[in-house]
């Protein structure tokens, strides 16, 4: 098997993993509205994540919680525009991109008799270049965003968020630019 399709393995994963986390989210969101409506429960009500039972008053629960939050802002970040959904896809993005460097694009430059550098793919370029803003400038497009070539949604100073149809896009591109 050659080094393109150990990628598409790899990526086949990754790109599983986000179509899983939406499908979960999905799902649980319905499954918290449910609850809220059998329980009488609000937007406003606490919705906490912790190791084990419940020991103590609320309050305390609240206090020595993994997380804590509202029923409201668990389910605006289960939702499809939702914070949960937007940073699986950059987690995607990220892993497709170092997976690449990392491992891919060497092996293709080595079967092909060529050097790393000289292996560009243009999808691959524009990944390069979002992952960046999205570690190295919290998320803030970058001047260089400007050099993409494939994905040329966001300009310099955008707020980057990725969605389900940029993570369709770069499947697709990464199909077509290196088949």
């Amino acid at each position: 098997m050659g080094a393109i399709s150990e990628f598409f393995e790899e990526v086949n994963s990754l790109f599983g993993f986000f179509f899983d986390t939406q499908l979960a989210f999905h799902t649980t969101r319905e499954r918290l509205e449910k609850l809220q409506m059998d329980i009488g429960g609000t937007d406003n009500s606490p919705f906490m994540v912790r190791s084990g039972p419940p020991e103590g008053p609320p309050e305390q629960e609240l206090e020595r919680s993994l997380h804590a939050t509202t029923l409201g802002a668990l389910k605006q970040r289960l939702g499809e525009t939702g914070l949960d959904l937007t940073l699986a896809a950059h987690s995607v993005v990220v892993f497709v991109f170092h997976v690449w460097d990392e491992r891919y694009r060497g092996l293709v430059a080595s079967e092909k008799g060529l050097n790393k550098a000289s292996v560009q793919v243009d999808i691959l370029g524009d990944l390069r270049l979002i992952r960046n803003s999205l570690i190295h400038n919290k998320g803030i497009a970058a001047a260089d965003i400007a050099n993409c070539e494939s994905l040329v949604r966001f300009k310099p100073g955008d707020v980057i968020q990725l969605n389900k149809k940029d993570i369709e896009f770069i499947i697709l591109k990464l199909r077509e630019q290196l088949q």
